[in-house]
């Protein structure tokens, strides 16, 4: 790909902060993750890489973003509804967030590198930019001691796109 050519496939990274209520608990659920975005058929298709099996669709980017951060907050709900403790709450969100494949990996890997590269961001580009070399995508899940909860201000979500190499 030539340096300002567009790309098909547009690399995502994400944060994410979540407060779910499950059987008996309710555990902060903080969500650093990356994703891919690309455009079929009308339709802006957002797919998780960490989370795995978590997409979303919308008519425009932004309907695609908020999308997929309501369908990442309804898988978690789930979770919690059919989880009979914190600890099986907690064994599912990882394993959801693992729940990858190589090929999506290398997808992302390869739109970050093409960005890097200088392709365009496309309807990208007035998003934060951040580096993605040794960024580690995790999600953390803590129990909520009810009585000792403190409100924290601030954004519940972030997207971004890899950060191009510097000149």
């Amino acid at each position: 790909m030539t340096a300002r050519e567009t790309p098909k496939v547009f690399p995502l990274m994400f944060g994410f902060s979540d407060l779910v209520m499950g059987r008996g608990f309710v555990a902060e659920v903080t969500t650093d993750g990356r994703a891919t975005m690309a455009q079929e058929e009308g339709e802006w298709w957002m797919s998780g890489v960490n989370p795995g099996g978590v997409a979303a669709s919308g008519g425009t980017v932004a309907e695609a973003l908020a999308n997929f951060r309501n369908t990442y907050r309804l898988v978690l709900t789930d979770s919690a509804m059919l989880a009979n403790s914190f600890e099986e709450f907690s064994r599912d969100v990882q394993g959801i967030f693992a729940s990858t494949t190589q090929e999506l990996i290398d997808e992302w890997k390869a739109a970050a590198m093409a960005i890097r590269e200088g392709a365009a961001a496309g309807p990208f580009q007035d998003l934060q930019r951040r580096p993605c070399d040794n960024v580690s995508f995790t999600v953390t899940i803590k129990k909520v001691v009810v009585e000792m909860a403190q409100p924290k201000p601030g954004n519940d979500q972030e997207f971004s796109v890899p950060l191009p190499q510097a000149a």
